[in-house]
């Protein structure tokens, strides 16, 4: 069986959130509640702070652990895990900017639900994708779906 999420996953779906983004909505919330000239002056930056922080929270809170073997995906939110055969997968997108987590898509509702999201192991952040996506293409090419890149590269 292989691991194919980041073993950052569960640093990043329950570690970094209770650090650093519980501590910044405790510290927006305290000063404004507490320095009245604050809510006149700073209103609009503790809406986007918060809505920033909430946005943080919504990313990294559905992220998934996913194994898999030659023909399931085991699929683990930490407190459960479900078993989803590989031929199943009918789609996996990629997506970048603020949320770097990959989508698997399945054909039907799984208990976790259409679809869920990952970090391929190998992601960190910007720093090189090209191991989740030789993560990400054996899936591709496990569940039949069009490889992007030609074979043998």
């Amino acid at each position: 069986m292989t691991t194919i999420s980041s073993p950052l996953t569960f640093l990043i779906k329950f570690i970094i959130p209770v650090l650093f983004v519980g501590p910044n909505i405790w510290s927006m919330v305290t000063s404004v509640l507490s320095i009245e000239e604050y809510i006149e002056g700073h209103r609009w930056g503790l809406v986007f702070g918060i809505v920033f922080e909430l946005f943080v929270i919504w990313t990294v809170a559905g992220l998934k652990k996913v194994r898999m073997d030659s023909t399931h995906l085991y699929i683990s939110n930490y407190l459960k895990e479900i078993v989803v055969p590989i031929a199943d997968i009918v789609d996996i997108t990629n997506h970048t900017g603020l949320n770097l987590a990959h989508i698997i898509h399945f054909r039907a509702p799984t208990v976790f639900g259409q679809s869920i999201k990952f970090f391929p192991f190998g992601h960190f952040l910007y720093i090189s994708d090209e191991p989740a996506n030789l993560v990400v293409e054996d899936l591709k090419e496990r569940a039949g779906l069009k490889v992007s890149r030609p074979r043998g590269q």
